[in-house]
């Protein structure tokens, strides 16, 4: 009969007692608020899954597509955000895209049935007090396909 060493037992309760909880627990905690209070556009029940199913969640979910605000001004695009900044790293900047005439409503809804779904709305960025205008969360994929839809028009 083998004898298991006392020092494998201790590194073995270390990793069950304490690392495995900071990846399964405080780690997606720490995310949920990060997110919430960053006025992210992440959904709820992906942070609620994550908290419930811990890291392994949380990490597929950090490396899926980024998602991004598409953002109306007059008629215009004007940018994509991610929490209220120009851009803060998370979204392609397109500062170098010169400003281009929004095609109707209905152009764009053939090509994305999530623009279907989600209603345009105004959102007024505090200090700024400007009104945008944005139209649903797109991926960056969609977003490429969007800038060429209207870069053709």
């Amino acid at each position: 009969m083998k004898i298991i060493p006392v020092k494998f037992i201790y590194i073995l309760t270390i990793i069950c007692l304490i690392i495995f909880p900071i990846l399964l627990y405080i780690v997606p905690f720490a995310l949920f608020y990060i997110f919430t209070f960053g006025n992210s556009i992440v959904p709820y029940y992906v942070i609620f899954i994550g908290m419930a199913f811990g890291f392994i969640i949380e990490l597929i979910f950090i490396i899926s597509p980024e998602y991004c605000k598409l953002i109306i001004k007059d008629g215009t695009i004007s940018n994509f955000i991610f929490d209220g900044t120009d851009n803060d790293g998370w979204c392609e900047n397109i500062s170098n895209i010169k400003r281009v005439e929004l095609v109707r409503k209905e152009e764009v809804q053939k090509y994305f049935k999530q623009f279907k779904k989600s209603k345009a709305i105004l959102i007024d960025f505090g200090n700024y007090n400007i009104k945008y205008i944005y139209a649903g969360l797109f991926s960056t994929k969609q977003i490429k396909k969007i800038m060429n839809l209207l870069n053709n028009k």
